[in-house]
């Protein structure tokens, strides 16, 4: 109806003028609230085409991709916790940005076609211009050296992130880099949880008459493992299946 089309045209008017743009830009939509006409009503239009876009704009600028590396840890160092010294290589700007002026910094272009009475069909193509990104800028590549600590507890696959040190992009806030712990598999402990699990085979000699051994534990501590007196050791838990366990309270991974 007339009504869309106004609004419509004036969500255009926006886009196409540089200054009300960059007042767009800065400020979102309330910047260019008092300059539209009396019943349009912009925040709806862009809403319409942009969902989000109202919360986007006035909350500063996007985030950059966040980029994953791998470190690998031993689960001593799971146990004991460890700092490690890793290399950091990013993109970062030289100068000030330049808005690119076939989308005027939006990173995409809009054309809206009336088809008919009362019809419009609104088109978004990614700038050629500027591949999208809105904005060009110098880089230069950066070597940075970061401490990465890890912590006592840590979990296989659990995240260590560096804030706002990924590439840096004109007019984006730089993503964040993650440290993805790798645990690697040990000889003689395997990790469940917060457990620690040996597996032990028993001569029937043990079994029957008790048994007693030493571990080194991941602090390289020595811990003594033994039955109690008179306790027999029956294979499989008596048939079903189920090895025993022998549980040592309190020496399995420390909680963070």
């Amino acid at each position: 109806d007339e009504h869309k089309f106004k609004e419509i045209n004036a969500a255009n008017e926006i886009l196409s003028d540089p200054v009300k743009r960059a007042k767009y830009d800065k400020y979102g939509l309330e910047g260019i609230a008092n300059e539209g006409d009396a019943g349009t009503n912009v925040d709806d239009i862009f809403s319409t085409f942009f969902p989000g876009a109202r919360q986007r704009k006035s909350s500063g600028p996007q985030k950059g991709a966040n980029v994953n590396y791998p470190i690998k840890v031993t689960l001593e160092q799971l146990y004991n916790g460890k700092t490690k010294k890793m290399a950091i290589n990013r993109s970062v700007q030289v100068g000030e940005p330049t808005m690119c002026d076939e989308c005027n910094g939006m990173g995409y272009v809009i054309k809206v076609q009336q088809l008919g009475p009362g019809m419009v069909q609104q088109i978004q193509k990614i700038c050629s211009g500027c591949n999208g990104d809105g904005y060009f800028g110098e880089t230069k590549n950066e070597r940075t050296i970061v401490e990465v600590h890890i912590e006592k507890g840590m979990k296989n696959k659990e995240k260590i992130i560096f804030h706002g040190m990924a590439d840096e992009k004109p007019n984006m806030e730089p993503g964040d880099i993650n440290f993805i712990v790798e645990e690697e598999e040990h000889k003689i402990f395997k990790r469940k949880g917060a457990d620690l699990l040996i597996k032990k085979t028993l001569s029937l000699n043990e079994a029957l008459c008790g048994f007693e051994w030493s571990v080194r534990h991941l602090d390289n501590r020595e811990i003594i493992i033994k039955s109690r007196p008179g306790e027999v050791i029956s294979p499989e838990n008596a048939g079903r299946g189920i090895p025993f366990v022998k549980a040592v309270s309190n020496e399995g991974m420390p909680s963070k």
